[in-house]
This record gives C-alpha cells, sequence and structure tokens, in this order.
C-alpha cells in the first residue's frame, strides 16, 4: 500500500522541566488568610502598605517546598506532532535540538515520528521550567537559548517539501522565514498558529508572511495584544462576533480559512465568501486546561486532513459555487478539534483514536 502523504510540522522542541508541587495553593491560603485578618482590623492603610504586607507573607513562606520532579519533551513543534501522530497521521517533525538530547530522537521516533528533518546542532536544548499545582500552571522560558535553536545555518531546500501533504508552522516565528518562503509555490496546504511569544505586532507578521496561506489558528485574547485592541467590555455573544468580524478584516490578507479560539466562549471560524460559523465548547470538568488551544489546532487538522484530498481540492472549495461545501468540512473540522480539546482538559492527556472514539460515544 503507498505511503500517505505526511503532515510536516515545523515548530520548537526543548526540555520540559516539570515540577508539580503545592507551593501556589498554599501560598494562596497564607495571603489570603493574613490580608483578611489586616482588613479586619483596618490595618491596610494604602498601596505600599498593601505590597508590604504581601513580600512579608511571601518572604514568611517555607523556602524549600518539596514536589514531584521529571523531564519531558516539550515545544509546540513536539506537543503538536505527538497529538497527531496519536490521533493516527502520518508525522514529520522539522525542528532543531542540541547535542544533549539524543533521547529525545529515540522517543519522537519510537511514536512512529519521521525524524529526518530534526537537526542537532552544537547547542544546549532549551529547557522550560513548569511549575504545576492544579489548578495553577506556570511557564518559565528561556528566550536567550531558543534564539539559538534556528536554522541559519541549516541547508533547507525544496527537497524539505515535497511528500507532504500539509505543512503546518507553530507557530508562525521569525526563524521560520526561510521555510515560509519555500513553502509559498508549493503544492501543500499550508497552516499557522500565531502566538503573542512569537509575534508582538502586525507589522512583525507582515515581516515573516507576505503571501496568503490556507489556514490561521490564533487565540482571541492574543490577537488583541497583537493588535493593539481593546477585549475590555466584550460581554456578550453580538460583542464578541463584532470584535472578531473587526479583527478579521486584517488577518484575512494572511490566510484563506482563520479560526479564532476564545476559552470558555468556543471558536469561531472565518472564511471565504462570508463564511461565519460558531462552535460551542463541549461542557466537560476541567482537570488541565494547559495545551487546549494546541489539541483544538490537531484535532481540527486531523479532520482536515482526512475530509480534503490536497491543496488542489482545498482551493476548489474556495471557489463561490463550492460554499456550502466549504462550510461543511471547517463545520466537521471545528467540532473535531473541539471533542479533541474537551477530552485534553477533562482527563489530563492527549487522546489516541480509540481513546477520542469511546469519549465521543459517552458524549453523544
Amino acid at each position: 500500500m503507498q505511503d500517505r502523504k505526511k503532515i510536516l510540522v515545523v515548530g520548537e522542541c526543548h526540555i520540559d522541566l516539570y515540577y508539580k508541587t503545592q507551593f501556589f495553593n498554599q501560598l494562596i491560603e497564607r495571603i489570603s488568610d493574613r490580608l483578611f485578618s489586616l482588613y479586619e482590623i483596618n490595618k491596610i492603610q494604602s498601596k505600599n502598605s498593601l505590597k508590604e504586607r504581601i513580600l512579608e507573607t511571601i518572604l514568611d513562606s517555607r523556602k524549600k517546598n518539596e514536589g514531584i520532579f521529571f523531564l519531558n519533551r516539550g515545544g509546540n513543534g513536539n506537543n503538536s506532532a505527538e497529538l497527531m501522530v496519536k490521533l493516527g497521521l502520518p508525522i514529520k517533525l522539522l525542528t532543531i535540538i542540541g547535542k544533549d538530547a539524543n533521547w529525545i530522537l529515540d522517543e519522537l521516533g519510537n511514536m512512529g515520528i519521521d525524524i529526518e528533518n530534526v537537526y542537532q546542532i552544537d547547542k544546549q536544548t532549551p529547557i522550560s521550567t513548569i511549575i504545576e499545582d492544579p489548578p495553577i500552571t506556570k511557564i518559565f522560558v528561556s528566550p536567550n537559548l531558543k534564539q539559538e535553536m534556528n536554522f541559519d545555518k541549516i541547508e533547507l531546500n525544496k527537497s524539505v517539501l515535497p511528500g507532504n501533504k500539509i505543512i503546518y508552522f507553530t507557530p508562525i516565528a521569525k526563524k521560520f522565514k526561510k521555510l515560509i518562503k519555500l513553502a509559498k509555490h508549493q503544492n501543500i496546504i499550508s497552516i499557522f498558529t500565531i502566538e503573542l511569544q512569537q509575534v508582538k505586532s502586525i507589522e512583525e507578521l507582515e515581516e515573516i508572511l507576505d503571501y496568503k496561506m490556507d489556514i490561521m489558528f490564533s487565540n482571541l485574547k492574543d490577537l488583541t495584544e497583537i493588535l493593539g485592541t481593546s477585549i475590555v467590555g466584550v460581554e456578550d455573544d453580538i460583542a464578541t462576533e463584532n470584535l472578531i468580524d473587526r479583527i478579521d478584516e486584517i488577518m484575512k490578507q494572511f490566510s484563506h480559512i482563520r479560526i479564532y479560539t476564545y476559552g470558555k466562549e468556543g471558536s469561531f471560524i472565518r472564511s471565504e465568501h462570508n463564511i461565519k460559523i460558531k462552535i460551542p465548547i463541549i461542557p466537560v470538568k476541567v482537570l488541565d486546561q494547559t495545551g487546549a488551544g494546541d489539541t483544538y489546532s490537531a484535532g481540527f487538522i486531523s479532520k482536515l486532513y482526512n475530509l480534503i484530498e490536497d491543496l488542489n481540492h482545498l482551493k476548489s472549495l474556495y471557489q463561490p459555487e463550492n460554499r456550502k461545501e466549504l462550510f461543511e468540512v471547517l463545520e466537521n473540522c471545528g467540532k473535531f478539534g473541539t471533542y479533541t480539546a474537551a477530552f485534553k482538559i477533562s482527563k489530563g492527556e492527549s487522546p489516541n483514536e480509540k481513546e477520542l472514539d469511546k469519549f465521543l460515544k459517552s458524549q453523544f
């Protein structure tokens, strides 16, 4: 049987240093107790007085805090590749790691991810420290090391792209500009995400991307900061739709299909022919929201992979006479992304095909 064309995932792969602890929740209790007692006796006279009391409480907390420690693979590229290969998709990862991370190559290969284009350079692999104390998760990144993980000295040519059905930049970043240009005239479906960490303004995005890709994912809160748009006062469905319409007028120059995720409000899809779709969330008990956006995108792309034959098929749906089919495809993809994200936040881990199928049957 002929091999299926792959999804080429372009993104970071680094080391996640995890600490599972109870520090944050214990600190919340201490600060709350202290401030409430001061409030009752009217001892808070100014903002500086309040800051001093908070600092005293933090300094008075234990210096050493026990927790569970372990190392994992991390990074958007790694996470998306793992999410989609678990959903049964053929995945190739294009990323850069340091010489100290051969174990990452072993794990990726054992999962069935094509690691032909995972390049190693003579640098230290970036480490992100993740402190997890549900429902609080804080991630401390190392941009100084991440800047070293670029393609400046790596020879990339058009041979990287043939044989792939989709190229997925997660997130789009200046260091991938060489590959973004290579993908411009290739027969490949192009998809990207936007994150505030990598793109600070619309001008930066214009510098990175000078043509219209096929699909864009963005968290609405990130995008409002990038565009300098206020989200304050957006409190109902009409105001949210109006905000997205205003933002979409700007973002439609970058992709044919735009997906905006907005937490409990669900996701909003915009496309050619004035297509507007809202996908509500599935109400589940939230165990951990970390990675919900990446999981939604992975689910969306996995459904797209199975519904769309190739770039020519997708382009045909941009024609006015195929509006109904495009609407149905995007609605199905959006729902599947939502189901996949709902599994992740309710179970605390990403699903494989069988687990997701069982979860869907339990919901409907």
